[in-house]
């Protein structure tokens, strides 16, 4: 009986020590702007130059099944 009680103290002993409050620091730009580096530039094939519009597909691929209701209904 005395073993258990020293293993469930040292294991709640171990638990209350072990959960401290930790803060982590996360630093943003001053400037308040999104900050890319060349890596990531060059990764992504940007380009500098004017804005310009684009049109994107309208089709979704995806795979699954579709169900009718049993009542032939919306």
């Amino acid at each position: 009986m005395k073993q258990n009680s020293a293993f469930i103290l040292l294991i709640f002993s171990v638990m209350l020590f072990s959960c401290k409050n930790k803060t982590v620091e996360i630093t943003e730009p001053e400037s308040g702007l999104i900050e890319i580096t060349k890596a990531q530039f060059q990764s992504e094939d940007m380009e500098f130059g004017e804005p310009n519009i684009s049109t994107f597909s309208d089709l979704v691929h995806f795979t699954g099944i579709l169900f009718r209701r049993l009542t032939g209904r919306r």
